[in-house]
């Protein structure tokens, strides 16, 4: 049986010590949450559903002070750059779901990347951030975050995606999704988990 400890992942170190998996996430500068980190993270999500000698996976920051930031807005940029093929606004659900469901093919991800420009990378990358984190909540091990360092946005996301969350007391450390400063809607769970989690008041 593979064990997700013996993965090789770019963006993503790991370390064992008995059931307990750690995933430090290293995408320097400043630890945004890359195309290269989400795939890393589908993939050893999807390890440990079939390793039995996982039973928690402690996600965490590998740059000094940082956790997870939001994502990169360099790749964030390309994923947006015209042209794109026009999509009516009725049409934009639909669409969306014969791409999940197209991606969920053996090689489509691969495909998408490789041949769909800007816009196919981020379907793919939008795609594998749903499915990753879905992964995580229905997991039968615990995933915990060790937020040492700025989650917000994306990171926030991911961190609301785990279990449980231990942050350090420290004033470097910032929680939220910062999407809502530019009247954005947060795309990848942080406005479902985040009421939820603290109440509609709250969140």
């Amino acid at each position: 049986m593979a064990r997700a400890i013996d993965l090789r992942l770019d963006a993503i170190k790991l370390a064992q010590d008995g059931r307990v998996l750690t995933a430090t996430a290293v995408a320097p500068p400043l630890n945004f949450v890359t195309t290269e980190l989400i795939r890393d993270l589908d993939r050893l999500t999807a390890a440990v559903d079939t390793d039995d000698t996982v039973g928690a996976v402690v996600l965490t920051g590998g740059l000094p002070g940082r956790f997870l930031i939001h994502a990169d807005p360099r790749e964030l940029a390309g994923m947006v750059e015209l042209p794109h093929p026009f999509v009516p606004v009725g049409a934009v659900r639909p669409f969306l779901w014969v791409v999940d469901v197209a991606l969920r093919l053996p090689g489509a991800a691969r495909a998408m990347e490789r041949f769909g420009g800007g816009l196919g990378v981020g379907l793919v990358w939008f795609h594998r951030w749903k499915q990753t984190t879905l992964r995580m909540n229905r997991s039968g091990a615990v995933y915990v975050a060790a937020i040492n360092g700025p989650a917000i946005g994306g990171g926030h996301e991911i961190a609301l995606a785990c279990d449980l969350r231990y942050a350090a007391d420290a004033e470097h450390v910032l929680l939220g999704q910062i999407e809502t400063l530019g009247c954005l809607i947060p795309g990848g769970g942080g406005t479902q988990r985040l009421t939820r989690m603290l109440g509609a008041a709250k969140a």
